[in-house]
């Protein structure tokens, strides 16, 4: 069987499946916009769907649906490095021969923006000429995933003294499908606990809520602190998955 075979380019197609799950998959319609459909490869078995999102180096991988139909498009997938999201344990997902690095146990967690007001306090929109000031505060998240491609969505920042102090931005959105995805949310350490932190967060979902009624984000198990402010922000937590480096073997030859 040929991964091709599997290939689906029928955005209807995929958005129906996906909404069985919108906040699980809440970035993979994303990637049906416009800006990144071309970029997106999705494999669909079924009810099941793999997402191959080569926007990004290495390419993100996103897993929707059963184990079994999942391990067998993976066995498909060529070969090489992925940053993969999906539930349930790595070795009963990927195939025999996959090395996983860096296991990360995440929580997705999502809000409807539907009449939802935020406290903005000082918060302000950012665009494109904040590119170099954001990339800079970014030096104190070095997980981060920014790029001034993503200043095309909806960013919010705090500036004290001409200085770039706290920000938080928005990683995809479709407005078709009514979903949007933040994250990059930094706060220079030396001005941590005021506050800054929840504004920024409300005025980019200020900004967000004329193109979409669910916000999801991802925040890790272990960052109490983080979600306890998504919390504050109206968040709930919708499921628990990991994140991961992968490197793939090659695919087995078709018998």
């Amino acid at each position: 069987m040929k991964l091709e075979n599997f290939r689906s380019r029928d955005r209807d197609v995929i958005s129906e499946l996906l909404s069985s799950d919108r906040p699980w998959a809440s970035y993979a319609l994303g990637d049906l916009s416009d800006l990144h459909f071309g970029l997106s490869r999705y494999y669909v078995n079924g009810p099941n769907l793999v997402l191959v999102y080569e926007g990004l180096q290495p390419p993100a991988l996103f897993l929707f649906g059963g184990v079994g139909a999942l391990r067998f498009i993976c066995s498909l997938l060529p070969a090489g490095d992925y940053n993969s999201a999906f539930t349930g344990e790595p070795e009963a997902i990927f195939p025999e021969g996959t090395n996983v690095v860096q296991l990360k146990r995440m929580l997705r967690m999502t809000l409807d923006l539907s009449g939802k007001t935020f406290d903005t306090g000082v918060a302000e929109e950012l665009g494109s000429k904040d590119a170099d000031a954001i990339a800079g505060l970014m030096v104190h998240y070095p997980e981060n995933s920014f790029h001034p491609d993503q200043l095309a969505y909806p960013f919010a920042g705090i500036y004290l003294d001409d200085a770039l102090v706290a920000c938080a931005g928005t990683h995809v959105v479709n407005a078709d499908e009514r979903v949007a995805c933040i994250g990059n949310v930094v706060v220079h350490p030396e001005y941590r606990r005021r506050g800054f932190a929840q504004q920024v967060v409300g005025k980019a979902l200020t900004l967000l809520s004329d193109q979409a009624d669910l916000a999801t984000l991802n925040v890790a198990v272990k960052n109490k602190e983080g979600i306890e402010l998504y919390q504050r922000l109206g968040f709930g937590t919708h499921c628990r998955f990991n994140e991961a480096e992968i490197t793939l073997p090659e695919p087995k030859p078709e018998v």
